[in-house]
């Protein structure tokens, strides 16, 4: 026994350990969908890798092979900003693996890698305070198998998960600089920094940036070199911003123009906020169900509300705050609570405040996100807790008596209570639980008659499992806790009981979908037999699905929706204008469609797929002798929409144009034809001068290069009909490229490359610096 005690300690010793043990549990996990042994690709079939990511890796991977950085996505909303959008993660070196790997192995990989990269930065970040080996293990394992990161899996937001994989090295980075401001932890925060921002989800750099911002404020203030830790904090923040200001600066020029750029009401601000019940998932799994046996009936969505550790992590983080030994415990309990109150969003007296004074609040919603923040605090507490009992278990009194009692009563309390919620689901009253919560309304879940029926009949059951096994894990862990005095196994068996908690989760929630319903079998047929440049709006399946085929839709699903085309398709569905545009189905696909070349209609007749067709829609591209000139947008669509509007022969211009359109007997000729992603050529020939429309989205980023054979030397892009394309000519023969590129992503690419080669040299600084020092020793 001596023997194998002594062999598991220097395993547990070893550097090769923490590395090995998270890729066990990754494989685990995982392990199953990379062999093969369950096929498809990881997420759920109405993810957002089945409606996103598997095209827009797809688009990238195909531009990039040919050198070229796609800017612009033509397919849906009319055109959509791609590389400045920030989730498509262009420059995050893990997605350079889309360029290497098959389609369908590189998605799966994307959360393998985003999942094990969490784990490793959070164990590397138990480790720099201190905690034993098999504690900072189970550290990075709470946070990377815990509800707020893993339940994303499930809902396939890549770059989400990506951004957030970053955010313990980040936190590791600061705490090296607060505790010796040196170049090496600046080079590190710095990377750390640059990574999560070029992963591509904002929401999450938000929150990173407001977690480390309250860490490293309350850390300074306990220091005696402030000022040489703040200008080092500021270092590693200007070279990590200045790293990623390629993708930072196109990003916040991009949002200019965005549905969101001005904010968002504070109804829509606060969907997606962790309702108050669903805190019980901190302890039990899937009390509302898994969306696998039993479809979720808590409020919102179950990804965005679960905020599940475990009982024995939660049990040993609450001991790590009353028994451990670290010195920033009290500041890892302040920060989870307060991380906690604002994941609860709406729910929480704070947030109006926070919406009308703090900057970011009212541009985001899907607060309830900051539970991962929180969660990462909590790993912390419950690792100093694991910590503590491992450290203390070779001694003879290993808590003391006081110590063991306590955790064990706390552990019988919280079994009792989770015991009791399970009979109360058991009982009659389960039904009434349910429909209580129902009536709390903020419900994404619509069931049909058969679905409550069956909901309240197998739920209440389903629950009553769910809280009796969290029940028995409490019991458990407080036999573990009483007996680790006496024998250091019953610590390894806590640590044991706590990731078998986690894996267990994470395995409910991994599931798999066939690729191959990214390309329905309809569609393709369909533009096989009715080739041409125009516009569909489909909502029978998937809403990105005409990138497959290269072809293009009036709607789409893209958070990079352009301000002025979300506000006209809202009018043309008689909404109000101001309101955000979402991926609902829309209620009213009127005739104001045909201005965005909107041809073909699909849509569902009882299982049936049908095709409507538009009368007399757009083409791409015309050229229209007679202007309107209105600077009113809701009269401007009110023009628009009216039965008597000609869209062929009239355009609506906001401003006068440089060249004033005059009637002709020939009305001329017009092509435009994509050359890639985001460049458009266009030739035309005009006997007077005219407005070219071209019906595609308008931004001013929209750039005109001349080429040989021009009769007009400059061209002036404008906005025509609100969100179109609009461009005077002269009389004669135009032949020019139409290329989308915001005018600061070229000076944020040098501010990159320079910085990039100045990161070089400081880490070649670094390395030599740090060599000579191990020589000397």
């Amino acid at each position: 026994m001596n023997n194998v005690t002594l062999i598991a300690r220097r395993i547990a010793r070893s550097g090769y350990f923490l590395p090995g043990a998270l890729l066990v549990l990754v494989l685990c996990v995982f392990g199953d969908v990379l062999i093969g042994l369950r096929p498809g690709v990881i997420s759920s079939p109405t993810g957002d890798v089945a409606s996103q990511f598997i095209y827009w890796r797809s688009l990238a991977a195909n531009a990039l092979r040919h050198g070229h950085l796609p800017q612009w996505n033509p397919h849906v909303y009319g055109g959509v900003p791609f590389f400045g959008a920030w989730q498509t993660g262009l420059l995050y070196p893990p997605n350079w693996l889309y360029l290497l790997l098959p389609l369908n192995l590189g998605l799966n990989l994307d959360p393998i890698i985003s999942t094990y990269l969490t784990g490793l930065f959070g164990s590397l970040l138990a480790r720099k305070y201190g905690f034993h080996t098999v504690a900072s293990l189970v550290t990075g394992a709470v946070m990377m198998l815990g509800g707020p990161f893993f339940s994303h899996v499930w809902a396939g937001h890549l770059s989400e998960l990506a951004a957030m994989a970053w955010t313990p090295l980040l936190l590791l980075g600061v705490e090296s600089i607060i505790e010796r401001p040196s170049l090496r932890p600046i080079l590190l925060t710095a990377f750390a920094l640059t990574m999560q921002v070029l992963a591509g989800h904002p929401q999450t750099v938000f929150n990173t940036a407001l977690l480390v911002a309250i860490y490293a404020l309350f850390r300074i203030m306990s220091s005696e070199h402030r000022s040489r830790i703040a200008g080092a904090l500021i270092c590693a923040g200007a070279l990590g911003a200045s790293l990623a200001a390629a993708q930072l600066l196109t990003g916040l020029q991009v949002n200019t123009e965005g549905a969101r750029s001005t904010g968002v009401g504070i109804t829509f601000a606060g969907l997606f906020s962790l309702s108050p019940e669903n805190l019980l998932t901190l302890a039990v799994q899937h009390p509302f169900g898994d969306m696998v046996r039993i479809p979720y009936f808590g409020r919102w969505m179950m990804w965005e509300e679960s905020a599940f550790v475990g009982v024995s992590a939660l049990l040993l983080a609450f001991f790590g705050y009353l028994r451990g030994r670290s010195k920033h415990k009290g500041l890892w309990l302040g920060l989870f609570v307060l991380m906690t109150v604002l994941a609860l969003g709406k729910y929480s007296v704070l947030f109006v405040v926070l919406y009308n004074y703090v900057p970011g609040f009212s541009m985001l919603r899907s607060h309830g996100r900051f539970m991962y923040e929180a969660v990462v605090m909590l790993a912390l507490l419950a690792g100093s807790g694991l910590d503590e009992v491992l450290r203390k278990a070779p001694q003879p009194s290993i808590m003391g008596e006081e110590n063991r009692r306590f955790a064990a009563r706390v552990s019988i309390i919280l079994g009792i209570l989770l015991g009791a919620g399970a009979a109360v689901m058991a009982s009659p009253m389960g039904r009434s639980v349910i429909i209580g919560i129902w009536r709390l309304g903020d419900l994404t879940f619509n069931p049909r008659t058969a679905d409550i029926d069956r909901l309240l009949k197998a739920g209440p059951a389903f629950a009553a499992g769910q809280l009796m096994t969290s029940a028995i894990i409490a019991f458990l862990a407080g036999a573990m806790f009483w007996a680790s005095g006496r024998n250091r196994c019953w610590a390894a068996a806590l640590a044991a009981l706590a990731l078998i908690d986690l894996v267990c989760y994470a395995r409910s929630t991994v599931t798999t979908f066939d690729p191959q319903i990214s390309r329905p079998a309809m569609m393709a047929n369909w533009f096989a037999t009715h080739p041409g440049d125009y516009r569909i709006l489909q909502q029978t399946f998937g809403f990105n699905s005409v990138m497959a085929f290269n072809q293009y839709d009036v709607w789409g699903y893209d958070p990079a929706v352009v301000r002025r085309y979300a506000q006209l398709l809202l009018a043309i569905e008689k909404q109000d204008a101001n309101a955000p545009l979402t991926n609902a189905p829309f209620t009213y696909p009127g005739p104001g469609l045909r201005l965005v070349r909107c041809k073909y209609m699909f849509g569902d007749l009882g299982g049936r797929v049908v095709v409507a067709e538009m009368s007399d829609p757009l083409p791409h591209a015309l050229l229209v002798h007679r202007v309107r000139r209105i600077t009113e947008r809701d009269i401007i669509f009110g023009a628009l929409l009216s039965p008597s509007f000609d869209g062929r022969h009239e355009v609506v211009l906001e401003n006068a144009p440089n060249i004033q359109p005059m009637p002709a007997r020939n009305p001329g000729v017009v092509s435009a034809v994509w050359k890639d992603s985001d460049t458009l050529e266009v030739s035309a020939s005009t006997a007077s001068p005219a407005i070219l429309l071209i019906t595609d989205t308008y931004s001013r980023f929209w750039n005109v290069h001349p080429l040989a054979g021009c009769s007009q030397p400059e061209y002036s892009v404008m906005p025509g009909d609100y969100a179109l394309i609009a461009i005077p000519l002269r009389e004669g023969r135009h032949h020019f490229l139409l290329n989308y590129c915001p005018p600061i992503y070229r000076a944020g690419l040098y501010i990159s490359l320079a910085a990039l080669a100045l990161f070089t040299f400081l880490c070649c600084l670094s390395y030599r610096a740090h060599k000579g020092r191990r020589t000397i020793v």
